[in-house]
Formats: structure tokens, C-alpha cells, sequence
């Protein structure tokens, strides 16, 4: 599968990475499995969406639209405030990021389009250090 799922820090960091080609129902098949443990989805506070490999050009909007009707529905089973970077290497796939963050504000997540990982990753770490912070507070 063109987009495989990990989950690292006992839950609490996601990751989607996604790796030649990539079609609508790997993307949409890929979010569902990552919200099948509903107990797992509880502990996520961050989510690395990983597309700097991967070629999204054959996702349409309404891939993007459903993908975020999906994570709608599992913000409300998460920690509030969770933090998701998406990373990408193509204008095209950079579009599909910025349209996926209009469609998901109802999430209540900080989300930003990076095209750097290494700066992907960097942002998420921050954050996820701070909510420890504050979890520990």
C-alpha cells in the first residue's frame, strides 16, 4: 500500500507516510485505519501526514473533502488541541494540504502545509513537548 500508518510515544504521535502513487481510496482506506482503534485514537495528540515521497495527484477533492469529514468525527474522541503537519513536495500536493485545512477547521487541531520534513517534524515535536508540559503541570 502506498500509505502505510505508525504510531510512536504510546500513541501519542501519528504518522502517515505515503510513498509513490497514491489513490483515493489508499488515502481514504489509510485515515480509516488509523481511526479504527477508537480507544488508540483517544491518545493522539499529534499526526505527521508524510507526502514528500508520495505523488497525491490522483486524490480529488472529494477525496480531501471525506478525509476530512473523517477526521471531524475522530477530533472528537482525541485530545483537544492535537497538532497536525502535513508535508508535501509538489505545488499540487501543497494545494491538496491547504484545501484539506479549510475542510477540517471544525476539527479545533493547529495545523500547518510544510514542504521541509525535518521543519515537519521540528513544529510537532514543539508542540507535543508542550502538551507534556502541561499534562505534567
Amino acid at each position: 500500500m502506498p500509505v502505510d500508518f505508525s504510531s510512536h510515544r504510546d500513541g501519542a504521535y501519528v504518522c502517515l507516510r505515503g510513498h509513490g502513487d497514491i489513490s483515493d481510496a489508499e488515502l481514504i482506506s489509510a485515515i480509516r485505519l488509523m481511526y479504527s482503534n477508537e480507544e488508540a485514537t483517544k491518545l493522539h495528540k499529534c499526526a505527521l501526514i508524510d507526502f514528500s515521497r508520495g505523488h497525491p495527484q490522483h486524490i480529488s477533492s472529494d477525496s480531501i473533502r471525506e478525509a476530512a469529514k473523517l477526521n471531524i468525527t475522530a477530533s472528537k474522541h482525541m485530545i483537544p488541541g492535537a497538532a497536525v503537519a502535513i508535508v508535501v513536495s509538489q505545488s499540487l500536493a501543497y494545494s491538496l494540504g491547504r484545501m484539506w485545512q479549510a475542510y477540517a477547521d471544525g476539527t479545533g487541531w493547529t495545523t500547518q502545509v510544510f514542504q521541509d520534513l525535518p521543519e515537519a517534524e521540528n513544529w510537532l515535536e514543539t508542540r507535543l513537548f508542550s502538551q507534556e508540559a502541561d499534562d505534567a503541570g
